[in-house]
């Protein structure tokens, strides 16, 4: 994708009407869809976001990803602003020994509590970067799922919602 206008254009395009997928070649029982909330939100006040993060936002609210549309087990959420900031917050205080500065936690994926998150630290070099929080996992096995986000949105999307990193690793690939 060119840019996060451009895939959220082709969510709303390809993905509003639920569709069946394959993993691995293997037709799933259940369709998924995408659901995009417009109109978007400033970011003003919310401190220091890579540039992905802020054109997300300016384009949509919230989003739902790749929902289980027969039985809503499984997708990924992105969080607004406002929930961003408050499951952050939550974060920190639950996790404090995994907690870093500038880490920000942008979604969830639905069924599993893993969480999507991304660093905002722009001193740090890890800046952008996108990572799968896991809720028993230490920080050290947190995949590094792509290195800014609309990288790890066009992947997910490529995928049709499966979690690609997890192939990668040589686990059982599954989806959100």
């Amino acid at each position: 994708m060119s840019s996060m206008h451009d895939l959220i254009t082709s969510w709303e395009r390809n993905w509003a009407s639920p569709r069946r997928i394959s993993l691995s070649g293997v037709e799933l029982p259940t369709a998924v869809v995408c659901r995009i909330n417009r109109p978007g939100t400033s970011v003003a006040g919310h401190g220091h976001f890579p540039p992905d993060v802020t054109e997300l936002w300016a384009h949509a609210s919230s989003a739902i990803l790749f929902l289980d549309a027969d039985f809503g087990q499984s997708g990924l959420k992105i969080f607004s602003g406002s929930e961003a900031d408050s499951r952050t917050a939550e974060f920190a205080k639950e996790r404090a020994r995994d907690f870093l500065p500038g880490d920000f936690v942008l979604g969830e994926f639905i069924g599993d509590l893993e969480l999507l998150l991304v660093r905002t630290d722009p001193n740090e070099r890890d800046f952008g970067q996108v990572l799968v929080a896991r809720p028993i996992d230490g920080r050290r096995y947190w995949p590094p799922v792509a290195d800014r986000l609309l990288k790890f949105l066009d992947r997910f999307t490529q995928a049709e919602g499966e979690k690609y990193w997890e192939r990668r690793a040589g686990r059982p690939s599954a989806l959100t």
